[in-house]
């Protein structure tokens, strides 16, 4: 009976609207997790019962924050302009309840969350939620079209925020985010180029050999158009470069249109390039009859010629005429030159509206620990006093400017394999034992990421004699889109540092960066310590570590000796004894924030 009610339930919530799937979580999807956060894990496995192919497991850990959770990318946008439901398949042998939450908006589309509840009978049972509440300070009611999907693994089921909700331990399953599917209109097809006086784009480089010019048209197109005069003499990749008068956005579609007019059979070789945000170069062939008559051809983006990207995607600037191409090949390599004259006009595609934008942090890192004048030099941070003017060097390909996230001035970082910056003093480290960085990545990951750090060092005060290289690889989608705080053990010359470097490897975007600084190990937060009371037993410790401070502490923070957090716990009391029979045998840092102070202790795991 209660299968039934619950199917007539939501039989009813789905009247008007379609519930189509969003996000299942296969294999192939183009969505699904993109990053956890707060603690607990969050992972795709074979499903059981009703729902056999990927699902996703949570595992909630109650050591973790209480807003722990992950973020989802959809497959396909939801529209939520006309009703705020959407369904959910969970299970779950506990009863649970959990937040969720829509984000991504399109166009400013305000996020908003609303409460999911499973009754714990071990079942797979689809279930409703309309986004139509202010929970967790959100809009009361989702409108518009959204990309990304978040669950929390914890909430009660009367709260409006967190602050009403207790954390246990807790294991359940969702699949098939369903809700009305946004549709995409075709892309209006728009002349991004015409070749017409005024323009501000235009052909801006020949190369390989041949002419090419612009004249006046004739026939049907009377105006102006490109002239190309191929020469045999010449390479057999020869053609000419162009930009266009607006960029064409590839993201929907890879096709476009071109006038050609040509008296002699010919094929050609098309290029977008001077993609946005490193989208990728794509190359496509024409091909026209030879009629004497002016046609518009298409052409797709869609095979990998040239070595090329076999599909284009993203915005692009430019464009690249080719005057040679054989159908049906791959590469130059099968092209046979002639002698050859034909027109072109019009360039037609998607235009592109305005450059999107970078994501960008909303919050500041973590505040640093204190330590005494000796025992720190800072490159750039506001926790401590500057030992150093930083300016960008003019032989790097990227910038720098200061910016403020959060009510915190930090640096922002634009360009492609690595930024440079000088100081302008020499510094003497050689007493730092080591280099902490916090950074925050824009651009999604992808294997071969780095943001390795490089401290030059310039012995003679005449140029690099020495440099300490730190490699620093970026795992996994996990270690982007969120602070990251790093601290590498130093080991070289550095009495005499004068540059600071940091390695993109061509993985071309935005990063933010902060608390840049060397330290002396060990040397962080003990007074800190003594005007906070803080207290830490036993030392060395086996399996629980019990921490105490005159107020409360509201996080503790456990890192290891390369810098890497291992553990996290929300204390939110005087005393509180951590659980840390699982770490490895060794020593640790606990980081812990009390009275509006951060502090730092080490213990020793036995």
């Amino acid at each position: 009976m209660k299968k039934i009610t619950l199917l007539l339930a939501l039989l009813i919530s789905s009247i008007g609207f379609s519930q189509d799937l969003l996000l299942g979580f296969e294999s192939g999807e183009s969505g699904g997790l993109t990053g956890a956060f707060g603690g607990g894990a969050y992972t795709v496995e074979s499903g059981t019962g009703t729902n056999t192919t990927q699902v996703a497991k949570i595992v909630a850990d109650s050591a973790g924050e209480v807003w722990q959770g992950t973020n989802l990318a959809l497959t396909s946008n939801v529209n939520l302009s006309g009703t705020q439901t959407m369904t959910i398949d969970v299970k779950s042998s506990t009863a649970v309840s959990f937040l969720v939450k829509i984000n991504g908006g399109v166009n400013g589309a305000a996020e908003a969350a609303a409460a999911v509840t499973h009754n714990g009978d071990g079942t797979w049972q689809t279930l409703s939620f309309t986004f139509n509440t202010a929970l967790d300070g959100k809009a009361a009611a989702a409108n518009g079209e959204y990309a990304n999907f978040v669950i929390h693994a914890y909430w009660a089921s009367s709260a409006t925020g967190f602050g009403d909700v207790t954390k246990d331990e807790r294991t359940f399953y969702v699949d098939n985010i369903k809700g009305p599917k946004a549709t995409v209109p075709p892309p209006a097809s728009e002349t991004l180029l015409g070749f017409e006086s005024g323009e501000s784009g235009g052909l801006t480089g020949a190369f390989g050999g041949g002419a090419y010019t612009v004249e006046a048209g004739t026939g049907t197109n009377t105006t102006q158009v490109a002239k190309i005069v191929a020469d045999s003499a010449g390479e057999v990749w020869q053609g000419t470069n162009l930009a266009l008068t607006s960029n064409v956005d590839l993201s929907g579609t890879q096709t476009m249109t071109i006038d050609v007019k040509s008296s002699t059979a010919i094929s050609f070789l098309v290029k977008v390039n001077g993609g946005l945000s490193g989208a990728a170069e794509a190359a496509a062939a024409i091909t026209h009859n030879g009629d004497g008559t002016w046609q518009t051809l298409s052409f797709t983006f869609n095979t990998a010629l040239d070595g090329k990207a076999a599909t284009a995607n993203g915005q692009y600037a430019n464009f690249v005429i080719h005057a040679y191409w054989a159908a049906g090949v791959t590469g130059f390599g099968d092209v046979t030159k002639d002698e050859r004259t034909f027109y072109v006009d019009n360039i037609k595609g998607p235009k592109a509206g305005a450059a999107p934008m970078d994501p960008e942090p909303t919050d500041a890192p973590a505040t640093p620990p204190s330590f005494s004048a000796s025992n720190v030099i800072s490159l750039y941070s506001e926790a401590y006093t500057a030992s150093a003017t930083l300016s960008n060097v003019s032989w790097d390909d990227s910038v720098f400017e200061e910016v403020t996230i959060a009510g915190n001035k930090v640096l922002k970082v634009t360009g492609t394999n690595f930024v440079g910056m000088d100081l302008d003093q020499y510094l003497n480290a050689s007493s730092m034992t080591h280099l902490h960085m916090d950074y925050w990545i824009a651009k999604d990951f992808q294997a071969g990421q780095v943001m390795n750090p490089k401290l030059s060092n310039h012995a003679a005060q005449a140029g690099e004699t020495s440099a300490i290289d730190i490699s620093n690889p970026i795992n996994s989608q996990d270690e982007v889109k969120n602070w990251q705080s790093k601290d590498f053990e130093l080991n070289g010359d550095r009495g005499a540092i004068k540059q600071f470097l940091i390695t993109q490897a061509g993985f071309s975007g935005v990063y933010y960066l902060d608390n840049v600084y060397l330290y002396v190990s060990g040397t962080a937060s003990t007074e800190n310590n003594k005007t906070l009371g803080f207290a830490m037993y036993p030392n060395p410790a086996k399996n629980q570590l019990t921490i105490s401070a005159k107020e409360s502490i509201s996080r503790a923070d456990l890192f290891n000796v390369l810098g890497r957090k291992v553990k996290s716990f929300a204390v939110n009391s005087t005393n509180k004894t951590l659980d840390i029979s699982d770490l490895s045998s060794g020593i640790y840092l606990v980081k812990y924030e009390s009275a509006g102070k951060v502090g730092t202790a080490k213990f020793i795991k036995q």
